[in-house]
């Protein structure tokens, strides 16, 4: 079997802010950004353990994780077509510190395989740029709470 590389430029940022965020299943996605970059984070703090039993050494055991989903953009709306909503609407959810419903995926009616990572959590970090000559664009940091949900079809 052929291993098939996967392009970035087919992956998109959407969110549900309709669904609970109870649900386990049945978000209601819609895109909120044509990206310039996206990513996925995890990260595990690490607890120190020192004794004399170590001759010294350092020891270390896993501690707390923390996941994230991190982008930059320019703003569109449901059809894909520039708009101004979701800078208004990512920017609300920051400053309330609302939790919903982020993934990245691939666009509708992309023949890509399907990659999905999504999660519930909040905001932690947003921003807004507009220098001369350039797309007025976002970045934001999104904080999921728990582990992502992952699916991989074929």
């Amino acid at each position: 079997m052929a291993i098939q590389k996967l392009n970035g430029n087919d992956y998109i940022i959407f969110i549900d802010t309709t669904t609970p965020i109870t649900e386990s299943t049945g978000a209601a996605y819609r895109p909120v950004a044509c990206m310039t970059s996206s990513g996925l984070s995890g990260s595990t703090n690490v607890i120190e353990v020192s004794d004399k039993c170590n001759d010294g050494f350092a020891d270390a055991i896993p501690g707390n994780k923390t996941n994230t989903i991190t982008g930059s953009g320019n703003a569109i709306d449901e059809t894909l077509e520039p708009s101004m909503d979701s800078f208004e609407e990512l920017l609300s959810l920051y400053q309330d510190g609302t939790e919903f419903w982020m993934k990245i995926a691939n666009k509708t009616g992309n023949t890509a395989t399907p990659v999905i990572r999504e999660a519930v959590g909040f905001l932690t970090d947003y921003s807004e740029t507009a220098d001369t000559d350039t797309p007025y664009t976002f970045d934001f940091t999104f904080r999921a709470k728990g582990r992502f949900n992952t699916a991989v079809t074929t």
